[in-house]
């Protein structure tokens, strides 16, 4: 008698043993399409044999849902997990394993998670002079690695000669890269992230530029000691120009004076009165154009400008003011959150030229500063206070 009931009880550990066991699979992971939207197809079945395990296939059925209660209660299974788009995400996904034949199941879960793409923004056409004629030049690609990433550590960048080569990450160009078709070119940047593995693709434009002056002399510095210590001066941004041009034919080979870098090579903005110049920061970088009005070639320089006194961008001077509106149409209200002895409000256009200024403004935390009278578009606010200044771009509507 005893021997017949360690054999029952043997074989009900047996089956206990061999129940069903719904195994948590890895979580779905894709990469976004280019609308970012969070949202992606999946094939929820690529799980299966994950959650199986070792177990026969043909003993269980597998269904999915969108909760667990649907799970466990057997209802609603997604209809086409072979294709199926996620509603929000991350999203969690439950299984449900149900052995055929005697109804028992168990339930696991896993999430669909939808990686961004890169955010990438198209870059301004590389180019560089040449040198013979033939359209054809060394173009160093790594230069365009910041513009295109925006700075992002973890983006890295390859360049391919198509589209597709681009989008399989096959055959990169080597950096220099002299282009093989003359003058101007199209290339393929692909865009990948370190940690996701997803990616994307950018077009830069190769140009070949003909007729570029040479720099015969590169700029100086330019220094005036006004005496009075304001950090502020007028410059003759033009002083330089003999030294750049030497022989070459001034009626030719031209300047514009900039702003930014990206002006300068871009031709926008430029500064309309550079003689009569007014410095916005102490000391100040001016970046050069200078261009072939007969030919698209140009080249860029820079050199600074300084005058006696302070003018440095103090860090907490400049928090401590609000700007509002902005953009603004009418009245902007200068705010600030403590009162500053001898404060200068000076308004200026991107050229450079002072459109306003009021001196010793009254003690006071807010201000109103009328420019309806001015057209729209893009100026600078500079603010003074002893050996402190801070500018702010404001936009004119």
């Amino acid at each position: 008698m005893k021997k017949i009931l360690f054999v029952v009880l043997f074989s009900i550990g047996f089956l206990s043993l061999q129940a069903q066991i719904a195994n948590q699979p890895e979580d779905l992971r894709i990469c976004d399409d280019e609308i970012n939207d969070g949202i992606a197809l999946f094939d929820l079945t690529i799980t299966l044999p994950e959650i199986l395990g070792a177990q026969d296939p043909t003993e269980f059925n597998i269904t999915f849902h969108e909760t667990l209660a649907d799970a466990q209660n057997g209802v609603t299974p997604i209809a086409t997990p072979e294709a199926y788009f996620n509603s929000v995400n991350p999203q969690s996904i439950f299984a449900r394993l149900e052995a055929i034949s005697s109804g028992d199941f168990d339930t696991t879960s896993f999430a669909l998670i939808v990686w961004p793409r890169p955010t990438t923004q198209t870059p301004f056409p590389l180019e560089v002079c040449d040198d013979d004629g033939d359209g054809l030049a060394p173009f160093d690609l790594t230069v365009k690695d910041m513009e295109i990433t925006n700075g992002d550590p973890n983006l890295f960048v390859s360049y391919h000669s198509t589209l597709i080569d681009a989008e399989f990450n096959v055959n990169p160009l080597p950096s220099p890269y002299i282009n093989d078709v003359p003058f101007l070119q199209i290339v393929y940047a692909r865009v990948e992230n370190a940690t996701t593995g997803c990616w994307n693709t950018v077009e830069l434009e190769l140009v070949v530029l003909g007729g570029c002056p040479d720099v015969i002399s590169p700029p100086v510095d330019i220094f005036i000691d006004e005496g009075d210590e304001n950090g502020l001066a007028e410059f003759d941004l033009t002083a330089n120009e003999s030294l750049m041009l030497g022989a070459q034919d001034p009626m030719v080979f031209l300047f514009s004076y900039h702003l930014t870098l990206e002006d300068a090579q871009q031709d926008n903005n430029p500064i309309v009165d550079p003689e009569t110049y007014q410095n916005i920061e102490n000391p100040q970088t001016i970046f050069v154009r200078f261009y072939n009005d007969t030919a698209n070639g140009y080249v860029v320089t820079n050199f600074e400008i300084e005058t006696d006194g302070i003018l440095s961008m103090d860090e907490n001077f400049s928090n401590s003011f609000s700007i509002y509106p902005n953009p603004v149409a009418e009245i902007m209200v200068i705010q600030s959150n403590e009162v500053f002895p001898n404060l200068e409000i000076a308004l200026f256009d991107m050229n450079g030229r002072r459109l306003f200024s009021e001196s010793n403004v009254a003690n006071s935390n807010s201000l109103l500063l009328d420019i309806s009278k001015f057209p729209a578009g893009m100026y600078l606010l500079q603010i003074n206070s002893e050996e402190k200044t801070t500018v702010r771009q404001v936009v004119k509507r």
